[in-house]
């Protein structure tokens, strides 16, 4: 299993398996201005990032390649 660490909103890291997400697209709507990505999980879940939706998917082209 193969895990990234992306901030959320408050600056805390958050560890995700690379397994468990679906989709990663922009932020958007009025959700926090901190935010620039929303992460997808499997099971309906979302995790909003402070990292773009390009730096997620490098972090998640670079987990795939290791």
């Amino acid at each position: 299993m193969t895990w990234i660490t992306v901030t959320d909103p408050q600056g805390e890291p958050v560890y995700l398996s690379t397994d468990g997400i679906c989709r990663v697209r922009k932020q958007t709507g009025d959700q926090d201005r901190r935010a620039k990505s929303t992460i997808d999980l499997l099971g309906g879940q979302t995790q909003a990032a402070t990292e773009t939706r390009d730096q997620v998917m490098a972090l998640l082209n670079g987990a795939t390649k290791e």
